[in-house]
């Protein structure tokens, strides 16, 4: 405990020093981000290097983990903002912005899907499926969802990795289910389709902003949980879609 403690007042002189900084406004300074999962990090990334460009003298922390660890980080002092997914409900953070996001069917333009303008739950259970491990909150969700359904649904691969399950799909050897923001680029490119879930079948989580409510941010914290809140607000709702 008093270790604990200890650990948490080193790292608030610190965050002294970074408020000290502010007198320089942003044109020096650090931020910490905790985000839980590759889905999460794939949907920062874009956000983080158009707020670098904007300002180039920051230097930013990206730690990946688990939601809870993200959010025991903001309260513990470790980071200054968490971006979760499927978070549990924690007390000690405030949540900034709460943004819904949906999983679509990801195919290969090549598929018999790819066309279709939506999908029905139980027609997903026809194909090749690559799912993340029963170690992902989407994964449980998606199990419990299929369950509820009676359906059966075997994946054929199983994998921790995001980046894996987008070579299966770019590969044409599997379908998988992320958010579409998530393959934007890939999408936009004409490399894969998001399809979305019809009505009912849609499964849905939320995208969580926090901070901690009794610690003053950093200016360059600040600015960039406000630039992030914006973005997310901005890029939410948009689907991406093939370039002509």
């Amino acid at each position: 405990m008093l270790a604990a403690r200890a650990g948490r007042t080193l790292r608030e002189l610190d965050h002294v020093g970074q408020l000290i900084e502010d007198l320089k406004g942003l044109q020096r300074g650090r931020v910490s981000i905790y985000a839980n999962g590759a889905t999460v990090a794939n949907l920062l990334a874009p956000a983080l290097a158009e707020f670098s460009l904007k300002y180039p003298k920051l230097r930013f922390e990206v730690a990946i983990t688990s939601a809870r660890h993200a959010i025991e980080a903001v309260n513990g002092a470790e980071a200054d903002i968490a971006v979760t997914l499927f978070a549990p409900p924690l007390s000690g953070t405030k949540v900034r912005l709460r943004s819904e996001i949906a999983y679509d069917l990801i195919v290969a333009p090549t598929h018999p899907a790819a066309d279709r303008a939506e999908i029905q739950l139980k027609d997903i259970a026809e194909y090749s499926l690559a799912l993340p491990d029963q170690s992902f909150s989407f994964r449980q969700a998606f199990d419990a969802r299929i369950e509820k359904e009676g359906l059966n649904v075997e994946p054929v691969f199983v994998t921790s990795s995001l980046e894996m399950l987008k070579e299966l799909v770019l590969s044409d050897a599997a379908v998988t289910l992320l958010p579409a923001l998530t393959v934007r680029r890939e999408v936009e490119a004409g490399h894969l389709r998001a399809i979305p879930l019809a009505g009912k079948n849609a499964i849905r989580t939320y995208v969580d902003l926090c901070v901690a409510p009794d610690r003053q941010l950093s200016f360059a914290a600040t600015k960039l949980v406000d630039f992030i809140e914006r973005f997310m607000r901005e890029r939410a709702d948009a689907r991406p879609r093939a370039k002509d």
